[in-house]
């Protein structure tokens, strides 16, 4: 899933396995390229769960000794809206689309 942001910005993206794992990066000015959605050295691991459309993202960030924030969403269609975090400031237009298309090749497994 990909944030929607104008050009030139941090383009945020999440990817969700089957087993509740999720992982979260960012790149900067380009839309991020199979090695930046592979590469699991440049983001935040953690775990998600889903009840009904509701969405709970738990990532860890490795920063004050270690922190878990978590991320409260909604899910529709193929988007899911941030609404809410015990940390960070969500904007309601945080949202994420699923990626659609040719060229997306995700070989990485989650080994934590």
């Amino acid at each position: 899933m990909i944030n929607e942001v104008p050009p030139d910005t941090l383009y945020d993206f999440y990817r969700f396995f089957r087993n509740g794992r999720v992982f979260v990066s960012n790149v900067l000015d380009h839309f991020p390229t199979i090695d930046d959605q592979n590469d699991f050295r440049r983001g935040l691991i953690g775990y998600y769960k889903i009840e009904d459309n509701k969405i709970t993202v738990e990532t860890f960030f490795p920063i004050n000794l270690g922190q878990y924030v978590f991320h409260y969403g909604e899910i529709k269609q193929d988007t899911i809206v941030f609404t809410d975090s015990d940390v960070l400031h969500v904007s309601k237009k945080d949202k994420y689309v699923k990626t659609k298309g040719k060229g997306i090749f995700l070989y990485s497994r989650p080994d934590w």
